[in-house]
């Protein structure tokens, strides 16, 4: 039996499990058949981790075992999973225990890979994705390599932020805000399977559609309409919070939406999954139109939503370094 996870994940959203008998693959997280073998195994992976007694040994049929504690890292060790190992004759003996030992470290050498590629992973997807990548043969190659494509995009950005950090004052105060609210809005993203792109100061840019790209536009556009409308409510419940009474607006977001063609993947030095093309660049544009608490889109996204009747009368205006004027309208606010 082969437990493990990433070392940063209290939830265990990252954990993955296989067991052996005989040769044979009977249990498998990425595709698990006995729901209740696997629930169990989830329910208990903690404590098989770190070796403490467990259900699960005993519902598999373990009497004896050895086991091997899987650690990655030199200076910052990491308990990050376990390989146990029931024999067929009992007791090992000094040739099992050295295969036992020389898998292991084997074993750690790729776990350590598995921590590597979710940490980095984990900056830009959510763990359901993550996971699913992780299962695609040649995933970065597959799936993370350049491509141009469409997709939904979103800038929500703090409104009033220079005169946020007056009344807050202290750099530390600054800096816990943007850490919750940006955590916040991230969160929000992923919910609805989005893909976080980069954060530009105070504000947040997410996609829709990628790396798949196995919805349709009016799907990815729908998801990226409601982040946009929670993002606007989480942000202004964090009003009611200590800290903000010096604070005379409205805590709030102005929000830019847009469906466009552009180029996303692994780009830059360190491999960095973002995108770039003009309808990023008029997506911007629009988000610094947006007033306090508003949401405006780009006709080519309003095209794509399956009900689009809560946005008002269609818009021009011009942007800077923009040649054509944008065509955006307004989410009504109720």
């Amino acid at each position: 039996m082969l437990v493990f996870k990433h070392y940063d994940d209290p939830a265990g959203t990252s954990l993955q499990y296989k067991v052996m008998e005989g040769g044979a693959l009977i249990a498998d997280s990425s595709n698990p058949k006995d729901p209740v073998l696997d629930g169990l195994i989830r329910a208990e992976a903690v404590r098989v981790i770190l070796g403490q007694p467990t259900l699960v040994l005993d519902n598999l049929g373990f009497t004896s075992w050895r086991e091997e504690a899987l650690i990655i890292g030199v200076r910052n060790q990491q308990l990050v999973g376990r390989i146990v190992v029931c024999g067929k004759h009992g007791e090992f003996n000094t040739f099992d225990r050295d295969l036992l030992a020389r898998f292991a470290d084997y074993i750690r050498l790729r776990i350590g890979d598995f921590n590597r590629e979710w940490k980095h992973l984990s900056y830009t997807f959510p763990a359901a994705t993550i996971k699913r990548l992780l299962r695609t043969q040649n995933y970065r190659t597959a799936l993370l390599t350049p491509r141009e494509c469409e997709a939904a995009v979103l800038f929500a950005d703090v409104s009033h932020f220079t005169e946020l950090c007056e009344g807050l004052k202290d750099p530390t105060a600054i800096g816990h805000f943007i850490q919750d609210w940006s955590r916040q809005v991230v969160d929000l993203i992923w919910e609805t399977d989005g893909v976080f792109d980069k954060m530009v100061g105070d504000c947040v840019i997410g996609l829709w559609g990628p790396p798949f790209f196995d919805l349709e536009p009016a799907e990815v556009c729908a998801r990226a309409l409601g982040a946009a409308k929670r993002i606007v409510e989480v942000t202004e419940g964090m009003q009611k919070r200590a800290g903000f009474a010096n604070f005379n607006r409205p805590l709030t977001v102005s929000s830019g939406l847009n469906y466009c063609a552009l180029l996303v993947g692994q780009i830059g030095p360190n491999d960095d999954y973002t995108a770039f093309s003009s309808g990023m660049n008029h997506t911007a544009r629009l988000q610094g139109l947006a007033k306090p608490g508003e949401i405006l889109a780009l006709e080519a996204f309003i095209k794509e939503l399956p009900d689009p009747d809560g946005f008002g009368e269609l818009q021009e205006s011009s942007a800077k370094n923009v040649s054509a004027p944008l065509r955006y309208r307004a989410l009504w606010r109720r």
